[in-house]
Formats: structure tokens, C-alpha cells, sequence
């Protein structure tokens, strides 16, 4: 997938050179992490039946910036592999995110792609330890070519290709495929300073690749039009009204909807620091709403987030972080780690301290999606706070068919519902060495086969910069849990000391 992708770039890249001016400011850095870690419950069995073992890690990594006089591109990169000791077991995992943003040809074409890989746990049901045992790999690629003008009036008129795919290293990521989504979009800009209408019109298509989702789907359709209306009070507060038809061919929904929607609401933005929107709506389904609050003082970070909506597959792969807080995490600690490579890193270990994977956890379905975030993260000189709370229910039952159980998070039923909390210390002693620590709760419950979790997780860890390309890391990590079924508790505590190149 991943040589597709990049075929397929170098090919719009030389085909569009004459237009592009290639020159660039480019930076970068290269990490080579060495460790070695022990545990002593390395399959993360229920007691007495846990057994210890030492393994080792390798996780080289790139990250890359560079920019043009109409283009921006950013690439991060890592691999990790594992080997254990005790029964020769191996395990390898990447992480990308990749973009490319140009403007071909000033104020008409645009071309901007991206690409990932993301984890999902390979067996939902399995917990998630220090090593990378349960996870599988999941490529998500995009390229988006569009025509898109601003007129002397205002007004902006457009039209352009998505196409996307995703591919799964594992039986259980569900989404293998390919889409195309065919868009046109026309806004009137503000008429008399008073009003501004928007009309767009979409066609998406997708096809599955996978031959457990094939037995229940080839393709989903989803087709809409719609047309909105902002009334421009003032700067600072802007209400709005949608109304738009859709029509939606999918083989696992309970019924296939050919009919109007809408949604109504507002943005307020008091100052340049804070914004508050909100809206509300009726799908073929029933109530859609969205909340979002966001407020940016001098040292802290506020975010308040809560979203009813229906969840596809296809909204999945075209943006495979948008399920859970990675999106959102990674966009309010933005200013405190300017580095894409980092800055997914500590996302990815607040998720981890709170037993979310970054995608979907019903990737074969279509489900009813409520979820709460809330997140607040303070900047000192020497030290970054953050405090990280969530509630989601997810229902697949509310719409969609029944499907077999390995299709519905591995025979655990059609809802899980999901409670979190984490809290996510880092301090620098100096400018050689740097103490973090995290402390994590997770509640994960199945209705369906009353069965309930709780996930305990602590991590301790320390840095210290031997010199300008090298440093060491330790990490001690304990997580726990309890479970209404006895044969899914366990606990493990672990170590991991590391040497971390950097060029």
C-alpha cells in the first residue's frame, strides 16, 4: 500500500513539476531507540498462571519537514520490532504520518495527500501490554486533486476527486479497501454583509477488500446534497441552518435511507482565545448533536467535546484518527510539542494509559457514536501538566443488522461503552535530564454479555542526555485489571531501558 502511495506521488509530483517550483527548506532528524525490558506476565494471563520474560526493542524513526514556495510536506516515521527470549516470539509495528499540501496553480488547482499508519488491537477483547503482541498495522492513504476559485465577489466556487484506501497487516481491521468521493461545493460569500449560503454535493463510494466483511458487504453508496445559510450577526456570533437530502445504500443497516436531514447552530467566538460551537440536527436515525469548546490562555490549553453522530467505515479510513481523543489530543498539545513525531508519541501513550486504541473499535460497522472528551494541559518552563477525561457509548444495534460475532468487537456484542481518565506529568531537571509519570483509568463495559473491565495504569519514567546525539531511558510500567470475568484479569509490571540515537 505503501508503494502505491508513493508511486502515486512521485507521479502527480512529475507530472505537475513544470508548475511546482521544487526548491525547499527542508529539516530533519533520525532516531535509532535501542532497549532491552523485562515483565513478568508477558501474555498478561489471569495469576497464577503468569510466566516472565526478557525481550529486546529497536524502534528507528524519521522525521521530516519541508517546504516550498507554493507546497508544505511533513513526514514522520517509526518501525519497531520485538523479540522475546523465552518462546522466539516476534513482533513489528509502524507508525506514519505523512502530508502533502500544494497550490498548483494560484487561486484554481490544489493537490494535497496524505498517508498513515495507525493501530488497532487484533483481538479487541485481548488487552494491550508493554510489548506490541496485540496490535496490527493499518495503512490509510488519500489523494485529493481539486478545483477551487475565489471570485472578486467573495464568492468561491469548487469541485474535485478524493480517493482513499485502507490496508490492514491483520484478519480483524475490517475496512480493506478503496473509495472514491466526487464533490462540487459554491458559497456565496457575504451577500450585503448580512448572510452567506453554501451549497455542496457529494458522491461516495467504497468497495471492501476483505473477505470476513465481504460475506456481508461489497460496497457502501452515500450520496447527499445540501444547502446552508449563515447569518452574519457579527464577527464574534454567527448562527446557521442546514438542510440537505441524502441517500445511503449499505447492505448491514437496518433500513436503506433515501430522505432530508438537517441540522441547525451556531459559532461564537468571544476572542482570538476561545470558541464555542455548537449544533444540532435529525438523520434518518434519529438526534445528531456536536459541542465544541476550545479556550488557549498564555501557559494552558482547554478542550470540551461531545459528538452524537452515526460512525462509517468510510468516515473511519478517511480519517482513521478521528474515533476516540488522537485527533484531538494531538491538536491541543500542538504548541507545547511543535514536533509531529513527538507529539504523536505522548498522544499515543495517553491513549495507551487509558486502553484506547487510536481507531475505530467497531471498524466493521455502522454505529451510533456518543462521545464526550475533555482535556486541559498547562506549559511551564520546566514541565507540561495535562488532564484527559472521556466517556463514549458506541451501539451498532441502534442501525445496523445483526452480523456474526467476529464481526461485532469479536463476540463481545453490539455496544461498548467506554470511561476514562488519565493524568500526564513531564519535568525537566535542568537541560540533562527529565522525569515523567502517568497515571491512567479505564472502564470498558459489554452489555450484551455483562462484562465489565477496569484498567489500572501507571508509568514512571526518566531521561537523561548523555551527550549532543545521545541519550538513555528508563520506564517502569505496572497495568492491572479487573474484570467481572475472572478469566480476563491479570496484572504486569515492566521495565524498559533504553539508548536513543538522534541525527
Amino acid at each position: 500500500m505503501i508503494k502505491f502511495l508513493l508511486k502515486a506521488l512521485c507521479a502527480s509530483c512529475c507530472a505537475l513539476s513544470p508548475a511546482l517550483s521544487w526548491a525547499a527548506e527542508i529539516s530533519s532528524i533520525i532516531t535509532l531507540p535501542v532497549g532491552i525490558g523485562y515483565t513478568d506476565n508477558a501474555d498478561l494471563k489471569p495469576e497464577g498462571q503468569a510466566e516472565s520474560d526478557f525481550f529486546w526493542r529497536i524502534s528507528p524513526g524519521l522525521s521530516l519537514q519541508a517546504k516550498g514556495p507554493r507546497w508544505n510536506g511533513a513526514l514522520s516515521y517509526a518501525y519497531q520490532y520485538e523479540k522475546h527470549q523465552k518462546d522466539e516470539r516476534r513482533s513489528d509495528n509502524q507508525f506514519l504520518s505523512a502530508r502533502f499540501d500544494s497550490e498548483v496553480i494560484d487561486n484554481l488547482f490544489y493537490l494535497d495527500a496524505n498517508a498513515s499508519i495507525s493501530q488497532v488491537r487484533s483481538n479487541f477483547s485481548d488487552p494491550v501490554g508493554f510489548d506490541s503482541q496485540n496490535a496490527d498495522d493499518v495503512f490509510s492513504w488519500r489523494i485529493m486533486p481539486a478545483i477551487n476559485r475565489q471570485f472578486a465577489n467573495s464568492s468561491r466556487g469548487g469541485a474535485g476527486v478524493d480517493v482513499y484506501g485502507v490496508k490492514g497487516s491483520g484478519d480483524n481491521t475490517g475496512n480493506d479497501g478503496y473509495g472514491e468521493r466526487v464533490y462540487a461545493t459554491y458559497s456565496t460569500g457575504g451577500l450585503m454583509d448580512a448572510a452567506r449560503f453554501d451549497l455542496s454535493a457529494n458522491d461516495d463510494r467504497y468497495y471492501y477488500d476483505n473477505p470476513r466483511v465481504n460475506a456481508i458487504r461489497d460496497y457502501t453508496l452515500n450520496q447527499s446534497m445540501s444547502a446552508r445559510a449563515t447569518l452574519l450577526v457579527s464577527r464574534k456570533f454567527t448562527p446557521f441552518a442546514l438542510y440537505g437530502y441524502e441517500n445511503i445504500e449499505d447492505e448491514t443497516l437496518r433500513r436503506q435511507p433515501s430522505e432530508t436531514f438537517w441540522n441547525a447552530g451556531f459559532s461564537w467566538i468571544p476572542s482570538v482565545r476561545t470558541r464555542l460551537d455548537a449544533s444540532f440536527g435529525k438523520r434518518f436515525f434519529g438526534d445528531t448533536r456536536n459541542i465544541s469548546f476550545t479556550h488557549r490562555a498564555r501557559r494552558t490549553n482547554w478542550l470540551l467535546s461531545y459528538v452524537q453522530d452515526l460512525r462509517t467505515g468510510e468516515s473511519d479510513v478517511q480519517n482513521p484518527f478521528s474515533v476516540g481523543m488522537f485527533n484531538q489530543l494531538n491538536t491541543a498539545l500542538a504548541q507545547q510539542f511543535p514536533d509531529a513525531a513527538t507529539r504523536a508519541s505522548v498522544v499515543r501513550s495517553v491513549m495507551d494509559g487509558m486502553g484506547l486504541p487510536p481507531t475505530s473499535i467497531l471498524v466493521t460497522r455502522n454505529y451510533i457514536d456518543r462521545n464526550l472528551t475533555a482535556n486541559v494541559s498547562y506549559a511551564a518552563v520546566k514541565s507540561v501538566f495535562m488532564l484527559n477525561l472521556y466517556a463514549r457509548d458506541s451501539d451498532a444495534s441502534e442501525v445496523s443488522l445483526p452480523v456474526p460475532p467476529s464481526l461485532s468487537a469479536q463476540g463481545l456484542g453490539d455496544r461498548i461503552k467506554q470511561a476514562g481518565a488519565s493524568v500526564n506529568w513531564n519535568y525537566r531537571l535542568g537541560t540533562k535530564v527529565g522525569l515523567s509519570t502517568m497515571i491512567g483509568f479505564n472502564r470498558e463495559s459489554y452489555p450484551d454479555v455483562d462484562v465489565e473491565d477496569d484498567n489500572f495504569f501507571t508509568r514512571l519514567g526518566a531521561d537523561y542526555q548523555i551527550g549532543r546525539h545521545l541519550s538513555a531511558r528508563s520506564e517502569l510500567r505496572r497495568i492491572q485489571r479487573e474484570s467481572t470475568d475472572a478469566t480476563r484479569e491479570y496484572v504486569e509490571n515492566s521495565v524498559l531501558l533504553s539508548l536513543i540515537g538522534s541525527f
